[in-house]
Order: C-alpha cells, then sequence, then structure tokens
C-alpha cells in the first residue's frame, strides 16, 4: 500500500534540494521522493511515501505494448537467480532449505532504493546468524558493475549484505517482471521451504515480516487482515485530521501502535508531525523527537536527516526545531562516517539556524573540497554565499588599522 503525502509546508531550497544535488556519495536523499517533510496528514501506517506524489515513478523495466500477466505471486516458489556479476558477499547459487532470504531489485540512482539501505543493512546484521541472507540486486542501473561496484565500495560496511548485478534483465524477467512489479525498490521475501512469502516495498513491512518468517511463524492471511485494518484506520487517521480532530487522530495512532507494536517508530514520527504542526505542542513534539533520535532512528541515517529536515522546514519554527535537528544531523554526519556530502550540507543547515554560522560555513567549505562537479561547486558556493551574507550582517566591520604614519602623526 502505498499514497501521496502532504507537507506541512515548503522545505528550504538546502532541506530539499541539497542532497539530492551534492550527494554523490551513498544515501542521497531525493528531494520529496525521499526525504519529505513530516505529513500531515501523515501517510497511512504500513505505507511508505508514494514517490509519484512530487517525481516520475522508477521504472524498472521498460514498458511493454501490454500489460504482462502475473505469474509469480505469493505462496510460489522462488525462480532461480541468473545473476552475471557478484560484487559483493558469496554467490547465491540455490536456495538452501531452512534459511530465509530477502531478494531486493535496486539501482543506485533510486532514491527510494538508497533510503531503504540502512534497514536492510539492519535486519541482516540482526538475523544473520539466525539464517537470513539478504540480497540486493541492481538490473536497473545503464552501466551495470560500472555504477554499482563503485557505489557499494563507497558504502563500506553501511551496505552490509550481498550485491549482485542483473544487466541482461534475466533475474528481474522471472522475479519483477513475472509478479507485475512496475517500478523499484521491490523485496521479496522467502521461507526456509523456499516459498515466497511477501512482496512489497522495501520500507513498508518488511521488518516485522522478515522477523517473524525467520522465527517461524509468519501468518500471511493474518499480516493481510493486519494491513486491512491498519488501512481502515488511516482513513479514520485521515478524517480526524482533516476535520481538526487532532486528539483522536492521536487515539487512533495509539490503536495503530496496539495493533503492529513493530511500527510504532512510524506511527511516533507522524505523531510529532501532528503535534508539531497542527497542534503547536512544540514542546511534546520536541521530547518525542529527542526519543527517537536516542533511540529507533539513532542508527538510521535517512531518518535521521529527514527529522532534521521536518524540524526545519517551516520558517516559523524553524529555530524551535533546530537544536534537536542539529543533533540529528551530527549523528547522521557520524553514521555516513562523514562521507555523504547531502548529510554534511544538512548538518551544516543545522549549525545556521542555531546561530552556529562559522561552523555552517567551516563545515560547507568541507563539502565545497570534496566536490567533483561544476554544478556542485556552484551550488555549495550559493549556500555559502548566504552564510558568509548572513555573518558579516551580524558582525560590525573593524576599522582598518592605523597606518604607521597616521600613528605617528597623532602620537604625540
Amino acid at each position: 500500500m502505498t499514497v501521496r503525502t502532504a507537507s506541512f509546508a515548503d522545505p528550504s531550497r538546502l532541506a530539499a534540494v541539497a542532497v539530492a544535488v551534492v550527494s554523490v556519495a551513498a544515501l542521497a536523499i531525493a528531494p520529496a521522493a525521499t526525504a519529505q517533510p513530516m505529513p500531515v496528514p501523515p501517510s497511512p501506517p504500513a505505507a511508505v511515501p508514494d514517490v509519484a506524489a512530487d517525481a516520475p515513478a522508477v521504472p524498472a523495466a521498460p514498458a511493454a505494448d501490454a500489460p504482462r500477466p502475473v505469474t509469480l505471486k505469493v505462496g510460489d516458489a522462488a525462480p532461480e537467480l541468473k545473476i552475471e556479476t557478484w560484487i559483493k558477499g558469496e554467490p547465491v547459487k540455490a536456495f538452501e532449505p531452512g534459511s530465509t532470504y530477502v531478494v531486493q531489485f535496486f539501482a543506485t540512482w533510486c532514491g527510494p532504493s538508497r533510503q531503504a539501505i540502512p534497514r536492510l543493512t539492519r535486519l541482516s546484521r540482526q538475523f544473520r546468524e539466525k539464517g537470513l541472507v539478504v540480497l540486493a540486486i541492481s538490473s536497473s542501473d545503464t552501466r551495470g558493475e560500472r555504477d554499482v561496484r563503485p557505489f557499494v565500495e563507497r558504502m563500506g560496511d553501511r551496505m552490509d549484505y550481498r550485491v549482485a548485478v542483473d544487466n541482461a534483465r534475466s533475474t528481474d524477467a522471472l522475479w519483477m517482471q513475472a509478479a507485475g512489479m512496475p517500478a523499484i525498490p521491490v523485496a521479496f521475501v522467502v521461507n526456509a521451504a523456499g516459498k515466497i512469502v511477501w512482496i512489497g516495498h522495501p520500507l513498508a513491512g518488511l521488518d516485522a515480516v522478515v522477523e517473524q518468517v525467520v522465527a517461524g511463524v509468519f501468518d500471511a492471511d493474518a499480516f493481510a487482515r493486519r494491513e486491512r485494518e491498519l488501512e481502515a484506520m488511516y482513513v479514520q487517521f485521515t478524517d480526524a485530521v482533516m476535520g481538526g480532530k487532532f486528539e483522536e487522530a492521536l487515539k487512533v495512532l495509539d490503536r495503530c501502535k496496539a495493533l503492529a507494536p513493530g511500527m510504532s517508530a512510524q506511527f511516533d514520527y507522524q505523531r510529532l508531525g501532528l503535534m508539531f504542526q497542527e497542534m503547536g505542542d512544540i514542546e511534546g513534539a520536541l521530547k518525542l523527537g529527542e526519543a527517537l533520535v536516542a533511540g529507533d532512528f539513532r542508527d538510521d541515517e535517512v531518518m535521521l536527516v529527514q527529522l532534521a529536515q521536518a524540524l526545519t522546514s517551516d520558517p516559523r519554527k524553524a529555530r524551535a526545531g533546530a537544536a534537536l535537528g542539529l543533533k540529528a544531523a551530527v549523528r547522521a554526519a557520524e553514521l555516513s562516517q562523514g562521507k555523504d556530502p547531502g548529510v554534511l550540507l544538512v548538518k551544516a543547515e543545522m549549525q545556521f539556524l542555531t546561530r552556529d554560522v562559522d561552523g555552517a560555513i567551516a563545515t560547507a567549505e568541507g563539502v565545497l573540497a570534496t566536490a567533483t562537479t561544476q554544478q556542485d561547486r556552484e551550488f555549495i558556493d550559493g549556500v555559502l554565499a548566504r552564510y558568509r551574507t548572513a555573518r558579516s550582517l551580524t558582525r560590525p566591520a573593524q576599522a582598518p588599522a592605523p597606518s604607521p604614519e597616521g600613528a605617528g602623526a597623532g602620537g604625540k
């Protein structure tokens, strides 16, 4: 289930554009598609922002003249993997009985695909000892291995799972096209018996599915029923928000958390957005945000950056949210090992909003030093010009030091 989200304010130029334009390293967060402000009304529980809301859908394969019949469904045996090149990790030659697999189709240029990377890494590390194998397959990168290999090398251990290239699209045909999936990213979960038990967006419930499949307790019918219940709750939530019944909307979120506790962080993020924007409970929203930064979002650089942007996208509230935004951005920069230009520029903006103009300039200058294209350099120059102008307006110009000649003339 995917829906469009409504932002509560247009993001600043930096928050909306900088990361997409400048982030030539991993985990660039494309504007609108992957790093939107907190939605009001928030996106439905168990859903993720629809990239079509503000950007074209990401094509998974060339459009066919007519819709192809869906021949691969939940419950079917997992097709084979016809992989040309393995970029990272041991090749998966066959689905071993007793192991669980997540097979994700992605592209290095796809913002939502990059957004899923921290989640997939977390799943891989959490359940690896219990037999989980996470595999990401690129079948949409124009130059194949020449695009994917350097991307994976830049990611390092942040992309802690197996990666392969399928430029001939043989595996794509057996999986994506056969399942009728029109856009990436898409994840398939294969259980210990080699059967596909779930197909969907990797940010829409994959964590809960994997946990249950690994434990051998996943009930596809029960999961589908839960999704339908959550969707009905979203309708109630939306109606309440649109009707200005914000307390009622918060109660709906409480019911959502009770129904799907594994997704509590998503519901808390939506609660934060409603409190911050509509209810004017800035103190309560920031307290909740502090808990997210210290807890569920602590190791998720994408959500940390998104939270920082969301808290400062409304100029009327930017100052109130900037301190927490800075804390989130600093942590995101730590997670990306200071190598992601987009994350660093968000950190610079948070420094600027918290009146650390010198720090903002220093951070942005560091990004400028690593820029590799003229477009990137021009953009960062513009950001720096704004910061330097602000500094010059807040600091009175110093009078020039007297010349030796003048000093002598007045020194009697």
